[in-house]
């Protein structure tokens, strides 16, 4: 009688969402799994706000954690002017919850001898029927796979692809979590029971409701997610990340030791453009910020190592879809080792499956994250109208192609066009053909043919008003069936409420929208659904 087989081993390294949901699906398939965080105390108050997804959902209930007293349901998104009115809503339920409340439902989900803190991992040795995991102190692990749920600063992807690093988005979030009883009673009646957004140029600043201290739902008891994204260089970011007594950091500053001179400039220029909401939530708040950074790796599966979730690719959060890839891959990698026979059969097919869905989060990130930075078509189209122009895509002209500027052939063009009038500064509404050589955007020095750029203008023109025709209104700027269409003409002295439209619901779009973005840089291409 042949001896019976021990169930498959998998060491996990990270102790957060992508961690526990690893472990929660390996375990229903029968795997056995061990989880390792380097943290030495149990991982409590990182983060803030979470805006869920049906896949987070999904993962939540398939992986024995529940979605019971989740969050803080909202029913609708609303815009603000400079004056804190009203410009634009949208109905759009969704349930806001928190980073602790997540965290503390799948933790839940594993028993406390399976789960190891204050582990730091160094090494893994690979073989051909599994792992050798090394740590910190000498402690060494076999196991048939080895999983690396470290988040975006990945330990384990650091060691298997180390060219594979993370890339600076160009801007940087102001960040906190006032009380909802600090709040004042005009601040809590007008945009807390909301998904809140205003946009002044090329910044964008978003609240909502998430759950109080230890996941206190009550009335009263509850906070408010602020969050304000801002533009900055490189530069700029290292001389921010010098700390109250002098320490450079690299990524980003404790929000204790963030200096008291940013933190005071950075409320008088609130002062200038903030709704009186906003600025009630940046009074009674202690703010700190976070860099944004993005990447996507080539591939997910090295041997027998497997990354999943942020350690995998890591999206701008416009989406707010980190912990729902998280979840996704975790259940996408049991389902796979489940389904083939053999381990290499199944990490196979996870990496199949799951890489090009973590790239594609990641470019839609991008595209959405278009308007707080120079847009790739170049200057003109940073003003906030051509958002309300109709983006279509074309190929670029045979000579283009072939011009020494166009290192990427395979980008599309992305034309900003309006029918009734052209960008100010450029003399003809043409396509402007998007490449990139070098860490910047270019324009190709051959445009497409005439005969092209007759064949856009007409295409755009009756896209243009058939989208019209579904539902938006020119004069208002009030939602259609899919996409907002407005005037092709700005208001006069209206450019943030203009801007605000035209924007604040892009972040409901999906990935499968997403256009296409130059591998070669961070920046998107223009705008390309609203």
């Amino acid at each position: 009688m042949p001896a019976k087989r021990d169930p498959p081993r998998a060491i996990i390294i990270g102790g957060s969402m992508s961690g526990l949901f690893s472990a929660a699906f390996l375990r229903q398939i029968g795997w056995r799994a061990e989880v390792y965080e380097r943290s030495p105390v149990e991982l409590v108050g990182r983060g803030a706000g979470i805006t869920t997804h049906p896949e987070l959902l999904e993962a939540l209930e398939k992986s024995g954690a529940g979605t019971g007293e989740l969050g803080i349901v909202v029913e609708k998104r609303i815009a603000l002017d400079h004056g804190g009115r009203v410009i634009a809503q949208k109905h759009l339920p969704q349930i806001l919850t928190s980073w602790d409340r997540l965290q503390r439902l799948m933790r839940a989900t594993i028993d406390e001898s399976h789960y190891h803190l204050g582990y730091t991992f160094e090494g893994v040795e690979q073989d051909g029927s599994g792992v050798h995991v090394h740590f910190a102190g000498g402690k060494r692990e076999r196991a048939d796979l080895l999983i690396g749920g470290d988040g975006i600063r990945s330990s384990v992807r650091e060691q298997v692809a180390p060219e594979v690093q993370p890339i600076y988005s160009g801007y940087y979030i102001w960040r906190g979590a006032p009380k909802e009883a600090d709040l004042s009673e005009q601040t809590r009646a007008s945009i807390f029971p909301y998904f809140t957004f205003f946009l002044p140029e090329r910044q964008q600043v978003i609240g909502y409701p998430i759950a109080g201290l230890n996941n206190d739902l009550r009335v009263g008891h509850r906070r408010y997610n602020f969050i304000w994204y801002r533009v900055a260089d490189a530069q700029k970011l290292r001389r921010m990340c010098v700390d109250e007594r002098g320490q450079q950091h690299d990524y980003s500053v404790p929000p204790p030791l963030i200096r008291s001179d940013l933190i005071a400039e950075m409320r008088a220029q609130a002062q200038a453009i903030m709704p009186p909401q906003f600025l009630d939530c940046l009074a009674n708040m202690q703010p700190f910020f976070t860099p944004i950074y993005d990447f996507s790796t080539p591939q997910l599966v090295f041997g027998r190592v497997a990354l999943v979730g942020d350690a995998a690719s890591s999206a701008r959060p416009h989406m707010g879809f980190g912990m729902a890839k998280a979840g996704g891959d975790a259940q996408a990698l049991a389902e796979a080792l489940a389904g083939h026979d053999d381990i290499d059969a199944g990490l196979a097919a996870y990496n199949k499956a799951r890489q090009p869905i973590g790239e594609r989060i990641m470019l839609h990130g991008r595209k959405l994250g278009t308007h707080l930075g120079a847009r790739a078509a170049g200057p003109t189209a940073c003003r906030s109208w051509c958002i309300a122009a109709t983006p279509i895509s074309a190929t670029c002209s045979p000579k283009a192609l072939a011009c020494s500027t166009c290192a990427i052939p395979s980008v599309r063009a992305r034309s900003i066009i309006s029918p009734r009038r052209p960008a100010p500064g450029i003399s003809t509404c043409r396509p402007m053909t998007i490449c990139c050589s070098s860490s910047t955007p270019k324009t190709c020095s051959r445009p497409p043919s005439s005969r092209t750029r007759r064949r856009i203008t007409r295409a755009s023109s009756a896209r243009s008003w058939v989208r019209l025709k579904r539902g938006a209104r020119r004069a208002t700027g009030q939602p259609g069936s899919r996409f907002m269409t407005f005037p092709n003409r700005q208001p006069r002295g209206a450019s943030a409420s203009w801007r605000s439209k035209a924007v604040a619901f892009t972040a409901s779009g999906t990935p499968a929208d997403a256009g296409r973005t130059c591998p070669r840089c961070s920046t998107a291409s223009p705008i390309t659904s609203l």
